[in-house]
């Protein structure tokens, strides 16, 4: 099962994202979450959900 997985470029590089993200965001969580600085976090997370939106907007635009 896993070979299926590794066999494609695309669905290599976005299992490594995954666990990029997966290891670096706890950590990130925490320390925010100490500074006291969640509503910092909540922005910067609508900020990128608007940002993603329009990536794929624009991607189908052009192609």
């Amino acid at each position: 099962m896993l070979d299926a997985l590794f066999q494609y470029e695309l669905l290599r590089n976005t299992f490594y994202t995954g666990l990029l993200v997966g290891l670096i965001a706890p950590l990130l969580g925490a320390f925010i979450v100490v500074r006291r600085q969640s509503m910092i976090a909540d922005g910067l997370s609508h900020v990128t959900l608007a940002g993603l939106a329009f990536g794929l907007l624009m991607q189908n635009i052009l192609y």
